[in-house]
């Protein structure tokens, strides 16, 4: 299996659209289509695609090893626990979660400002009529 069918089977069984997958690492999608056509990119790639389709990449990471080692080429690559992984992933999850409800807790208060604001607006004319 080459590292560019490794980035095929993930964003396949992710069953996310390309675009998507683009937007959250932050790429263009041709840029998603030449990984899948090259073998030559950095491990991290495959851990960002990874984390964007919400699958543990690790039994992939093993297999670029093992087609490595019959290639006589240097292995570099660091695999995680698949623990580490999804704890990385819920933490991330969590954190954007909370950030959601305090961005709704602000627009909130937002609101209740310029109500006040107005408020005080009426009740300055109010006055200076008098």
């Amino acid at each position: 299996m080459s590292k560019g069918d490794i980035i095929k089977t993930l964003i396949t069984e992710s069953g996310l659209p390309i675009t998507e997958i683009a937007r959250r690492i932050n790429v263009d999608r041709r840029t998603i289509y030449a990984y899948m056509k090259k073998d030559n990119w950095k491990p991290e790639t495959l851990k960002q695609i990874s984390i964007a389709c919400n699958k543990d990449a690790n039994y992939l990471l093993k297999k670029i090893l093992d087609s490595n080692t019959k290639q006589g080429e240097d292995k570099q690559i660091k695999i995680e626990e698949p623990d580490v992984i999804y704890h990385n992933t819920k933490k991330i999850n969590d954190l954007l979660n909370e950030n959601a409800v305090l961005l709704h807790k602000l627009v909130e208060l937002q609101e209740k400002h310029i109500l006040l604001h107005e408020e005080y607006l009426q009740l300055k004319k109010n006055n200076s009529a008098k």
